[in-house]
């Protein structure tokens, strides 16, 4: 067999065995087949007349109306009619013979013709051919009812072979689907829903996957949908108390203890009474998105030479400190290290970077859990101490700290020293935001420096006021050089 129709009869296994067997138990025999062919030869040759009156009731049928628009394919369709009608009575009803008629079939199902049309017109044909057998052969019993009895025969085998050809369609569609399902990369379950806690019944391996669970092992077990945690599954709650649709994002801890991010859309399945039977759901894993996007937000918030919080996040922070804290007290360090330059011209970029890592580990190592240390820029560092129990503490981190530093580092085979000055600003005694405790932290660390580097200092209000001074005499320094107002004077030296 030849064609789509040979291709599908090939599918449902309609060989001459088959159509042997469906023949004998239909008792379409040879005498039938006989029969029939007498009556072929006895019917007009350009058709049997009934379709004119068929197709008229057709179109004023709502249902098939609209697919009947226009004489022009009134009159194709007509055509097609009669030719099919006059092969059912030709006698050949061969493995070729099937494979046309299939073929016939495959393609009422594709337009979304239903059986039940195709049943009509097989009716309407063999009410007509019982008023033409009977006036063929002169309302003879002996003649008349056997050519029926054939006649009906013929017509439930192509009956037969079009159900077939409709049940075979809905099978191939249902087996692309299930086939599409089990091939799909996202993971798919359906979930019982008339049960307590909404068993699954179905999932594919996709969803198996992403559980890292073992194949088979997760049917019958709870659906995930109705996991009472609260990261992520409350709109999922909201979705199935409301009998609606709903989606989240959900971070799932696998068997083998690794952690995935998927994406769970949940729908309902309602029967024809409009009650809700089953859960349907679909997760699309999102591991790759969420580590991306988790990504970027550390590189948004930390320093990426030392990995530590930068100036963003250090801001962040302190300022929900002093939030969380009231009036309570709590301590900013500011850093840098001493001679840092020298580093960086002496031995090159690789090597100050390498010793700005080895900075940033040290100073963690000199503080508790719940504190905080930043790098601000270049050798800047700064720290928060919260829970201060009082000065006293954040004198001796900042001596720990320089302690730590003091420490020389070895980086590249050679031996570096290593010195900070750490400048300390308390709050509430010395700001009450984070822009003036750490300007304040600034001052008292630049003091530090003058007092000899390797040292610590804690903010005094003269040290603001001496800064300013300072600031001032600088500027007026630069702006008297600029407009030529300074000159060297000499003095003779005066006589021992």
């Amino acid at each position: 067999m030849q064609g789509e129709g040979g291709n599908i009869a090939r599918e449902m296994r309609i060989d001459g065995d088959e159509i042997a067997l469906r023949r004998r138990f239909l008792a379409l025999g040879d005498t039938d087949v006989e029969l029939l062919r007498r009556l072929h030869e006895v019917l007009p040759a350009d058709g049997h007349g009934f379709t004119g009156a068929f197709y008229d009731m057709l179109r004023t049928y709502p249902p098939l109306a609209g697919l009947l628009r226009d004489d022009a394919t009134v009159t194709r369709l007509k055509a097609a009619h009669e030719r099919y009608f006059r092969e059912l009575t030709a006698g050949r009803y061969d493995v070729a013979y099937v494979a046309r008629r299939l073929e016939v079939g495959l393609t009422h199902a594709r337009i979304g013709l239903e059986p039940k049309w195709y049943i009509g017109a097989f009716r309407a044909y063999l009410s007509a051919m019982m008023h033409t057998v009977w006036d063929r052969f002169d309302g003879r019993r002996e003649d008349v009812l056997p050519t029926l009895d054939a006649l009906l025969k013929i017509a439930l085998f192509d009956l037969g072979l079009t159900l077939d050809t409709y049940f075979h369609a809905d099978k191939r569609r249902i087996a692309l689907r299930d086939r599409a399902i089990e091939s799909s990369v996202n993971g798919i379950f359906i979930a019982d829903a008339q049960q307590g806690d909404y068993p699954l019944i179905y999932v594919n391996p996709a969803f198996e996957r992403a559980l890292g669970a073992r194949t088979g092992a997760v049917v019958g077990q709870p659906c995930i949908c109705r996991n009472h945690g609260d990261d992520g599954y409350a709109e999922i709650r909201h979705a199935i108390a409301s009998g609606s649709e709903g989606t989240t994002v959900l971070e799932l801890h696998r068997e083998d203890a690794e952690r995935r991010w998927v994406e769970l859309f949940l729908a309902p399945v309602r029967n024809e009474a409009d009650a809700i039977t089953h859960y349907v759901g679909v997760l699309n894993d999102v591991t790759r998105r969420k580590n991306a996007e988790e990504r970027l937000n550390h590189l948004a918030s930390h320093d990426p030479l030392t990995g530590l919080p930068n100036r963003m996040l250090f801001h962040d922070r302190l300022r929900h400190a002093i939030a969380r804290r009231g009036h309570a007290a709590l301590a900013v360090l500011f850093l840098d290290l001493d001679r840092f330059k020298l580093v960086n011209d002496g031995y090159g970029h690789d090597v100050g970077d390498a010793l700005l890592r080895e900075v940033a580990a040290r100073l963690s190592s000199c503080l508790r859990a719940e504190d905080t240390v930043a790098r601000l820029g270049g050798d800047e560092f700064v720290v928060l101490i919260e829970d201060l129990p009082g000065a006293e503490f954040a004198a001796t981190v900042a001596g720990k700290i320089a302690a730590r530093l003091a420490e020389p580092v070895v980086i590249g085979g050679r031996t570096l020293p290593v010195s900070s000055s750490v400048g300390i600003a308390l709050h509430p005694r010395d700001g009450t935001d984070p822009q003036t405790l750490l300007k304040n932290a600034d001052t008292a660390m630049y003091r530090a420096k003058e007092a000899g580097r390797s040292g610590f200092c804690f903010y005094a209000g003269e040290m603001n006021a001496q800064a300013h001074r300072r600031l001032d005499l600088e500027n007026g320094l630069r702006r008297a050089l600029a407009e030529g107002q300074l000159e060297v004077q000499w003095t003779k030296p005066l006589a021992r």
